[in-house]
């Protein structure tokens, strides 16, 4: 493989990069590349490795990283990688010009389109290609690059020189030589067969354990479904009969009710009745209560004294009969005013003038103070 030229349009540090490194016939075809510290040669190398492998732009994100910032504020940026190279298959010289446009679509997610012209045989595909066309579009560009400068032997020539020693002692490089050889040669068909063939089988198992999956999943999903009409079914049977039973019995209900809210009413009238009664038996014996204090009260302050008057009068003739009749002028005693007193209340007891019994003591101790006395400094005697 020699590479011929190499153009980069707005990637990175090169807004415009068109480099010539063709040789002249019979010139060894050997370029040195020099520059200083950030002068652009490593973005050179990257540029040559896209070209071929392309790039990788996952988002719109990393597009803007690898934009140039000359072409940022274009209306519709472009990323555009071409490599011009020559390789020589089966003793036969090819030329091939191999284009790699990166751009941002509509919304705004990177989309790449592949074109490489081979001595006049054209193979291209992008995003936009339906997938067949474009995985078979893409396996010819793929089998062409690989045969001219296979991906993992580009770190030997394009970039760490310094690494290939590592992968010398991994045995990369026969391995990379042999599959180029068989893929150039057409051996290479039967492994790939091997291989797809080894593809489809996995993914063939892998769907029929999806499958098998996917029907147990099935069934137990039909059988929960049954379940649950059956209980449906049973939900909406005792709705029914729960909803016949509300209509048979809905004059019973109102019946019931309209009891439930007389009850209530004669319950009512009957508390506050017991609440008037309460009420009435308070103040009847409050009556009662007052009505004896004033009998009492009319016993003592009216009823004695006005008694003791009435027996005074009645004694006070009976002894002056009595003086007047034996013309001694002496008092009675206490005892002879008492036992007349006695036969005073005897005598009322009996024509029921009396409603309770009389303190006779005291009685007679009122009928004799009031008594008058023929000799006030003489003991009352007989």
């Amino acid at each position: 493989m020699l590479i011929k030229r190499i153009r980069a349009t707005n990637f990175k540090t090169y807004l415009n990069l068109d480099l010539d490194l063709s040789v002249a016939s019979g010139e060894r075809p050997i370029i040195l590349i020099g520059g200083a510290n950030g002068g652009g040669k490593t973005t050179m190398f990257e540029a040559i490795y896209g070209a071929l492998y392309g790039l990788t732009v996952p988002s719109a994100t990393r597009f803007r990283e690898l934009l140039n910032a000359g072409d940022a504020n274009q209306k519709d940026p472009k990323i555009t990688l071409e490599i011009q190279f020559s390789g020589q298959v089966l003793n036969q010289t090819q030329q091939y010009v191999l284009t790699r446009p990166y751009a941002l679509n509509a919304e705004q997610k990177p989309v790449e389109s592949v074109k490489l012209n081979m001595d006049g045989s054209l193979f291209q595909y992008g995003t936009a290609t339906p997938p067949a066309q474009r995985m078979e579009q893409q396996r010819q560009v793929d089998k062409i690059i690989k045969a001219n400068l296979p991906q993992e032997l580009s770190q030997y020539f394009l970039f760490d020189a310094m690494g290939a020693g590592n992968l010398l002692k991994e045995d990369q490089l026969n391995r990379v030589i042999r599959e180029n050889i068989e893929n150039v040669m057409g051996f290479d068909k039967y492994l790939r067969l091997a291989r797809s063939s080894e593809t489809v089988t996995q993914e063939w198992t892998a769907q029929r354990l999806r499958v098998e999956k996917e029907k147990q999943e099935y069934l137990t999903l039909t059988n929960q479904k049954r379940d649950l009409e059956t209980a449906q079914m049973r939900l909406r049977d005792a709705h029914t009969d729960a909803l016949q039973y509300a209509v048979q019995n809905k004059d019973l209900y109102d019946g019931l009710k309209s009891g439930m809210n007389q009850e209530t009413t004669i319950k009512t009238r009957i508390d506050e009745l017991n609440r008037q009664v309460q009420t009435t038996t308070a103040r009847e014996t409050a009556y009662l209560n007052q009505i004896d204090s004033l009998t009492k009260g009319m016993e003592n302050h009216l009823g004695l004294p006005h008694l003791a008057d009435s027996l005074r009068a009645e004694v006070t003739l009976l002894l002056s009969a009595r003086a007047d009749a034996s013309n001694a002028g002496t008092d009675f005693s206490p005892e002879h005013v008492a036992r007349i007193v006695q036969l005073v209340v005897n005598r009322l007891a009996r024509s029921t003038a009396m409603i309770e019994p009389i303190d006779m003591a005291a009685l007679t101790a009122g009928v004799v103070a009031d008594l008058p006395r023929t000799d006030p400094t003489r003991p009352t005697t007989f």
